[in-house]
């Protein structure tokens, strides 16, 4: 069998997570996607063990910004994926269609979003979590 097209029983939840996580880039760069799935998939075992420490790397930084998310705005889950989805430069409609959501599910999780880290705009969400609040607030980066 070819690199990428062997069987993908097993990596259905990786490439699942790989296709939120890359989301925003993805929109970006539609062949990023391809790209990664044939990585997971790869004959050659050093590329699939540089994909299981990319993976391993990438949850253990995920796993530190959702706690700090969650401790410090008290936001669930659902809500730090879309914090961290729309802060890195996604849009609302990128992460319904990534997730299989619908927009008004999507809005509402944002709309809790701002209430729980009392900004009203996505530009002001990305400033609160790359610290540039303005003078005399604390630096503080998610």
């Amino acid at each position: 069998m070819s690199e990428g097209a062997e069987d993908t029983e097993g990596h259905e939840g990786v490439l699942e997570d790989f296709q939120l996580k890359i989301g925003v880039y993805g929109e970006l760069y539609p062949t990023m996607w391809k790209a990664l799935k044939a990585a997971e998939t790869s004959s050659r075992p050093e590329v699939r063990k540089l994909m299981a420490a990319l993976r391993a790397a990438r949850a253990r930084r995920d796993d530190d910004r959702e706690y700090r998310l969650k401790t410090a705005f008290g936001l669930t889950s659902a809500e730090v994926r879309l914090t961290l989805y729309l802060v890195l430069g996604g849009s609302v409609q990128g992460y319904a269609e990534t997730c299989g959501l619908g927009m008004s599910t999507v809005r509402s999780h944002l709309k809790s979003i701002y209430a729980k880290t009392g900004v009203d705009r996505q530009a002001r969400l990305a400033d609160l979590l790359s610290g540039n609040q303005g003078p005399g607030q604390p630096k503080t980066q998610f």
